[in-house]
């Protein structure tokens, strides 16, 4: 093959460019100090380096997150160690003051302090780092006029809503019929509609007695789970002018008894009316109704009975048992000889021959048969109104057409925040179970529904003193257990009644107390309801249903508080009724629609801080793909849960000598069965006790109302028939408080609920508080050993917290040693890539600088052989 010149020359150029561009190429990598300017340099080499750029700027990212959690850690920890040394001068203040002989003025200024401590503590917990506060969890900013930091002063904590307690419920439903008809189908019991008419019949004496009979035959077992039942009415014939008897003046009595019990002896001397007679008659029975369980008043034509007679009915509405009268006798008393003439009597004749198909009072008695009992409707299927209820005495329904009689359970009808709520059966009431403040807060507590539901329990005082008698079997039942008491004193001042309840509160459930006026005051442990069943005797000896004479049944309520750290909606979706399933939690809306509640409003109050920020989540930064480090707990955590606030409000309260919570007596009792009159008490200071005795007044104070509201129970010191136990159950029986005397003898009182309740002990005038050690200095005392004990817990808690907070920051400080090191074996690995090996690059540049000139030589010289050969 043959070369031309001009091929030579071709190739001279090409090498020498390609030396150019080498020798360029070198010189730009020393130059630049990088490997690559290009991808075309070294694609593999340029993408590895492109991933260890992104890998760096990624650690650099995380370690400023490291640098911004370190700083929000020391704040925290700062903010802590602050306010831990506000709880140090708490306690040394309380210290102070709990064991030095220092007047009033001292203490109001140490409650002073104290206050300030309080704010100073909510100003360290709203700390901040470039402007987020540290302890709002996730909501670091974003607060408005009505919540400007997560701790917000003068505010309650959360949103809450107290529902009423039910009015107290008869445990029957009872009506005076009238005498019209019912048709068939036009009322059901709990849905199940009447097959037959109930027809109207005579009315007798003013009582429609047939139609009360035909209204009992059709209900009665129309539902197995309610009953119908009348009441036993009898009535005699008119009585006549006594003019019979022998003595002078002339006498007859009359004996005999009424289901078993006598009657006392009536007597009727010389010439007495038959309206005087009846009066005797009527006054001699109901002396014993309390045993007997009948009464009897006067006929009026219109009561059952006839003018001039009498009628007798059973006290128990719903009682249809026969009213039994035997061994009747009328004695003419004669003159002078004693002799005696008995003859069977025209009284018991007339009350025997008394009139009416079923001898009933015409009133119609509606009961539960469930046990335990529960609500039941009535419905008049084929109208929209109360008609048919109005011809049974029933009176008018929440709505046209449906009586509900009984509490209303929770049936899925009330909706809280969207979620439907059904309560069950509690297990512990004897009577409307599943529709008791325990079923209604255990069935909002089991859900999940962002609310909580506090119990208030069932609680009432007596209408009326005690009255002196005795409690036989069925005269007073609580909660279905008997009380039995031989002999109760006039105003229970022998305290047989109050120990006899007492005694059985582990069955019932209840405890008792008693008033300075005699009342007896009741109130449940917990959230079941609270039935009191009186016999006439009972209700007169207990005055507690406030129907004096006459048996009774009734039950009372309590009912809950809900809470909730957010707002909160509540909803009623029953077509017929639409407020009725926020009625059953005792509340309405307060708007135009009346099936819905908002719950949103802050509560405002001096003596509480809210917290507003972030309860579930702590904030945390990112420290890698899938990977954060929580770098502050919320401030609920860290701070509100601890107590601290409500620590030192307390103390703040206790320095001022207001709103106890606990208290122990300073005075140490050696019998507390031994009246306090005798020697046997074992209290050194027995004989401050005032030898007539006296009175104190307990103040309970509940804040669950803005501002608190207050009630006052007066208790009676009796030396003579009290004993420091009776005194400690009398305030157990408290709503509100619990007492007891410790092991070592010393009485203690607690709030039942410190967080609701707060108390104090007022105007002893019977020295009684000063010989068991609760003079109010004494009080003072020990609730302030209470708040010392307090807040040594708390400290050792706030130390807990900057301890994990220390541990925070080594995790801080371990994470970002781990992402220096990485970052620097990471930049290393880049240099390797990207990074120019200068002396390599400079013997590279030296190697072609001397091929270049090699080149050129070569060059010259060939194009030198040319110009010869050319010339």
């Amino acid at each position: 093959m043959r070369v031309t010149m001009q091929s030579i020359y071709s190739n001279i150029l090409v090498n020498l460019n390609k030396l150019n561009t080498d020798i360029n190429r070198v010189n730009q990598q020393i130059s630049s100090g990088k490997q690559m300017s290009s991808i075309s340099d070294n694609p593999v080499n340029l993408v590895n380096a492109l991933g260890l750029r992104t890998n760096l700027s990624e650690i650099g990212q995380y370690r400023k997150n490291l640098s911004y959690g370190n700083t929000v850690i020391t704040a925290s920890e700062n903010a802590l160690v602050s306010m831990k040394d506000l709880v140090m001068r708490a306690k040394t203040l309380a210290i102070q003051q709990a064991n030095a002989p220092l007047s009033p003025d001292n203490r109001q200024n140490a409650a002073t302090e104290v206050k300030h401590l309080w704010e100073q503590a909510i100003i360290l917990a709203n700390s901040s780092v470039n402007g987020k506060y540290i302890f709002g969890g996730f909501r670091t900013t974003g607060y408005t006029p009505a919540e400007p930091a997560p701790f917000v002063q003068g505010a309650r904590d959360g949103y809450f809503i107290n529902g009423e307690p039910p009015a107290p419920l008869a445990t029957s439903l009872t009506g005076t019929v009238d005498n019209s008809a019912i048709a068939a189908g036009d009322l059901a019991v709990n849905g199940t509609p009447t097959p037959v008419d109930i027809d109207p019949g005579a009315v007798i004496n003013g009582l429609a007695m047939e139609k009360a009979a035909n209204a009992v035959a059709a209900l009665d077992g129309l539902d197995p789970e309610v009953s119908a039942k009348l009441t036993t009415l009898l009535h005699s014939t008119p009585f006549t002018a006594q003019t019979a008897g022998t003595g002078d003046p002339p006498q007859v009595d009359y004996d005999f008894t009424i289901n078993g019990v006598a009657v006392n002896t009536i007597s009727i001397i010389g010439e007495q009316s038959a309206a005087e007679q009846v009066d005797l008659f009527v006054e001699a029975i109901n002396a014993v109704s309390g045993q007997t369980g009948v009464g009897a008043e006067a006929g009026n034509d219109a009561n059952g009975g006839v003018t001039g007679g009498i009628v007798l009915r059973n006290l128990t509405a719903g009682d249809d048992s026969t009213i039994e009268i035997n061994a009747f006798t009328r004695t003419e008393v004669e003159a002078g000889t004693g002799a005696v003439l008995s003859v069977a009597g025209d009284f018991a004749d007339a009350l025997s021959a008394a009139a009416g198909p079923a001898n009933n009072t015409g009133e119609i008695t509606l009961s539960s048969t469930s046990d335990p009992a529960s609500a039941f409707t009535l419905t008049s299927p084929n109208h929209n109104d109360d008609t048919v209820f109005d011809t049974l005495g029933l009176g008018a329904s929440a709505e046209e057409g449906t009586l509900l009689f009984g509490l209303r359970p929770l049936a899925g009808e009330l909706l809280i925040n969207g979620r439907p709520v059904s309560s069950q059966a509690d297990g512990i009431s004897t009577i409307y179970a599943d529709a008791s403040a325990a079923a209604k807060a255990a069935a909002i507590n089991a859900g999940d529904y962002g609310v909580r539901a506090e119990i208030v329990p069932a609680g009432f005082t007596a209408a009326g003193p005690v009255q002196e008698g005795s409690l036989d079997p069925g005269d007073l039942v609580i909660n279905g257990v008997e009380i039995l008491v031989e002999q109760v004193g006039d105003l229970d001042s022998d305290n047989a009644l109050v120990r006899a309840i007492n005694a059985r509160q582990e069955e019932t459930g209840v405890v008792a107390s008693r008033g300075e006026n005699g009342r007896l005051i009741l109130n449940a442990v917990d959230g079941r309801n609270l039935q009191v069943t009186t016999s006439a005797m009972g209700e007169q000896v207990t005055q507690l249903n406030n129907l004096v004479g006459q048996p009774s049944s009734q039950v009372h309520f309590g009912s809950v508080r809900l809470w909730s750290d957010q707002p909160f909606r509540l909803e009623s979706r029953s077509e017929d009724d639409p407020a009725a399933a926020l009625a059953a939690l005792g509340l309405s809306a307060e708007g135009d629609d009346p099936s819905l509640l908002i719950v949103n409003t802050i509560q405002r109050d001096n003596d509480y801080v809210r917290y507003a920020g972030d309860r579930d989540n702590d904030i945390s930064i990112k420290v890698g793909p899938q990977s954060t480090i929580e770098i502050n707990k919320n401030g609920y955590d860290a701070v509100f849960d601890t107590g601290v606030f409500r620590i030192l409000k307390e103390l703040e309260d206790f320095l001022q000598g207001e709103k106890y919570t606990a208290v122990t007596g300073a005075a140490q009792a050696g019998d507390i069965h031994a009246l306090l009159n005798s020697e046997d008490t074992g209290l050194e200071l027995a004989d401050r006790i005032v030898e007539g005795g006296g009175t104190f007044k307990v103040v309970i104070a509940n804040h669950d109302s803005t501002p608190p509201s207050h009630t006052t129970t007066t208790i009676r010191v009796d030396p003579e028939n009290d004993t420091l136990e009776d005194i400690a159950q009398r305030l157990n029986g408290i709503n509100g408080l619990a007492a007891t005397w410790t092991d070592t003898g010393h009485l203690r009182l607690e709030s039942s609920d410190p967080q609701r309740y707060s108390f104090n002990l007022e105007q002893d005038t019977s020295g009684l508080l000063d010989a068991i050690g609760l003079r109010p200095d004494q009080i003072q005392a020990s609730a302030l050993q209470k708040s010392i004990a307090e807040l040594e817990v708390l400290l050792n808690e706030q130390t807990n917290q900057i301890s994990d907070f220390g541990a925070r920051a080594n995790r801080i400080e371990t994470q970002n040693n781990i992402y220096m090191n990485l970052e620097v074996a990471t930049a290393e690995n880049l240099s390797e890539l990207e990074d120019t090996d200068l002396i390599k690059a400079l013997m590279e540049m030296q190697a072609k600088e001397v091929a270049y000139q090699a080149a050129l030589s070569a060059a010259a010289k060939t194009m030198q052989l040319s110009l010869v050969n050319f010339l």
